[in-house]
């Protein structure tokens, strides 16, 4: 399996921060291309599906590439997919059939546009950051989206990331977004209080999840909620 992540910190910060990268990090095109590598490498990805979205690639911002999602939803076999120092694996504390998604996304394969990783929604409840994201007409990240995401970027050496696009509800507790954090030198897939807001944690967002519809016709999806004051 190839080594995470797909591109070095230095050039992952100049995407997300620069509007100008210089010639040492790859175009979107290419890195459209290198994320196509990771995942057919560890087998979650059909190389020949995935390349019919290339057409829809932006010319400028960070896309990410989602591949189909495993249906049974294997949390546990998906964080071992986020390899950090020095080998070690990702860890799962969810329940897959406790998870549930608030906003409707593509069945196959999809790339999320013009990604922003959380940072511009940090040390923010949940409820204010659903209202930013909404009022600049972005959607934020579901569970599967956050996982992809921290697998192939190296998000987390800057700041944990809040799926505010799922739920995980458990007994005797209130539903609550899942999240992707560090903990004890490994990353964790657990849940995050809602009410608090933390300089530690950012909601991702992307302005547009763009599919193929039987592997025919592009089809954009949006998300929710409303922008409301």
């Amino acid at each position: 399996m190839k080594a995470f992540p797909i591109i070095t910190v230095e050039q992952y910060e100049e995407i997300i921060i620069s509007h100008s990268p210089s010639l040492f990090v790859p175009t979107p095109r290419e890195l459209f291309y290198h994320q196509i590598a990771f995942w057919v490498d560890i087998g979650l990805g059909d190389e020949d599906e995935l390349r019919r979205l290339a057409e829809f690639v932006p010319e400028k911002g960070l896309t990410l590439l989602v591949p189909r999602r495993p249906d049974p939803l294997d949390l546990s076999r998906l964080m071992s997919f986020l390899v950090w120092d020095d080998g070690v694996r990702g860890w799962n504390d969810l329940e897959a059939g406790k998870i549930r998604n608030l906003v409707q996304v593509p069945d196959g394969p999809y790339i999320a546009t013009n990604v922003e990783d959380g940072r511009a929604c940090m040390d923010m409840k949940h409820i204010e950051s659903l209202r930013e994201l909404a009022c600049e007409g972005r959607f934020s990240y579901t569970v599967f989206e956050c996982i992809v995401h921290a697998s192939v970027f190296p998000v987390l050496r800057h700041h944990n990331i809040i799926a505010n696009a799922s739920r995980h509800k458990v007994p005797k507790l209130s539903r609550r977004s899942p999240r992707i954090c560090l903990r004890n030198g490994f990353p964790v897939l657990c849940t995050y209080k809602d009410r608090h807001a933390s300089l530690y944690y950012g909601t991702p967002s992307c302005d547009k999840r763009v599919g193929i519809q039987s592997l025919e016709r592009p089809k954009s999806w949006g998300g929710f909620p409303s922008c409301e004051t």
